[in-house]
C-alpha cells in the first residue's frame, strides 16, 4: 500500500503532463464499457486530482481506521487488533486475487514464462492514469450506483430518514438485498472487462468484484477503492525501478500468502454457515 501510494504521488506530475495532450473519457458499465463524458486537457485534470483525493483518503481512512482498532486493543500484535480493519480484508483479498489470477493463468496460457510476471504498456504514464482511474471510477460506477443507490432507495423507503443518504458510500452491513446487488455488481464488472480483451478473464474479474463488493458493504467506499488500487497498482515495483525480479518476487509472496488468505477466508464462512442474514440491515438507521 505504501509502495503504491508512492509510486502514484511520485509519477502524478508526469500523468499531469500527458493530459495536457489530449483528453479522456468517462466511462459506464452497463455491463459492457460505454463512453459516458469525454474530458478536455483541462477537464481531464481537474478529474485526475479527483481520483487521486480519492486514493490518498481511502489509504489515509484505512490507516486511521487500523491505528484506532490497534489502539483499542492494546497494541497492533494483540488479538483482535486487525481483525475487524479493511486493511486486513483489502490483504486477504488482494492475495487471493493475484493466487486466481496466476492459477487462471497457469490453465488458460501454456507459456509458463509470463507467469509471476506484469506487462508494462509503452506509455507507462497513461497506463498509471488508466489504473488510478480505473481504481476510484469503477468502485464509484460499479459499487456506489449499484449497490449503494439501491439501499439507499430502499432506506428512505422503509425509514424516511436523511441518514439514509450515508448508505450511498457503502458501510451499511450484510443483507440479503445486499448480497443480490453484490452478484449483480460482480457480474456486470466481470464482462465489462471483456470489452478490454480480456474474456478470458471475466470469472476471475467477477470474482474479484465480490471481494469488492463486500468490502464496500461492509466497510465503505474506502475499503473498496483501496483494495482495486492495491490490484491495479502491482507494477508500482517497476515503475520505481526496482527491477522485474522485485516484481515477480512480490507477486509470487503475495500468491503464497494467497493459499493461507483462501483457507482462512473458506474456514471464516464455513464457521459463520448458521448465521443469519437479515433481508435488509442498515447500520446508518435504525429498522
Amino acid at each position: 500500500m505504501v509502495v503504491d501510494t508512492i509510486a502514484m504521488i511520485v509519477n502524478s506530475p508526469g500523468i499531469f503532463d500527458v493530459l495536457s495532450e489530449g483528453g479522456v473519457n468517462m466511462i459506464m458499465l452497463l455491463p459492457s464499457v460505454h463512453k459516458l463524458l469525454e474530458l478536455g486537457p483541462l477537464g481531464s485534470r481537474i478529474f485526475l486530482i479527483f481520483l487521486l483525493a480519492g486514493i490518498l483518503a481511502s489509504v489515509a481512512y484505512a490507516l486511521l481506521d487500523l491505528s484506532k482498532n490497534a489502539k483499542a486493543a492494546g497494541g497492533i500484535t494483540k488479538p483482535g487488533a486487525v481483525k475487524s480493519t479493511a486493511v486486513l480484508w483489502a490483504g486477504i483479498f488482494m492475495c487471493i486475487t493475484i493466487l486466481l489470477d496466476i492459477t487462471h493463468t497457469t490453465v488458460t496460457i501454456s507459456d509458463e514464462a509470463t507467469l509471476g510476471t506484469v506487462m508494462v504498456s509503452e506509455d507507462i504514464l497513461q497506463e498509471m492514469y488508466s489504473l488510478v482511474q480505473a481504481s476510484v471510477w469503477e468502485e464509484v460506477i460499479t459499487r456506489m450506483v449499484y449497490i449503494g443507490l439501491p439501499i439507499m432507495v430502499i432506506s428512505l423507503i422503509i425509514t424516511r430518514r436523511k441518514e439514509s443518504l450515508k448508505c450511498l458510500f457503502g458501510g451499511f452491513g450484510m443483507s440479503w438485498a445486499a448480497v443480490v446487488l453484490i452478484m449483480i455488481s460482480s457480474v456486470i464488472f466481470g464482462f465489462a472487462h471483456s470489452g478490454w480483451g480480456y474474456t478470458w478473464k471475466i470469472i476471475s474479474t467477477g470474482i474479484s468484484g465480490t471481494f469488492l463488493g463486500y468490502l464496500f458493504v461492509r466497510f465503505g467506499i474506502y475499503a473498496s477503492i483501496l483494495l482495486h488500487f492495491l490490484v491495479d497498482y502491482l507494477q508500482s515495483f517497476l515503475w520505481l525501478g526496482l527491477g522485474t525480479e522485485v516484481q515477480g518476487v512480490i507477486i509470487w509472496v503475495c500468491a503464497a500468502f494467497g493459499v493461507f488468505a483462501l483457507f482462512y477466508l473458506l474456514k471464516r464462512i464455513y464457521d459463520g454457515r448458521e448465521q443469519k442474514i437479515p433481508s435488509f440491515r442498515s447500520s446508518h438507521v435504525s429498522i
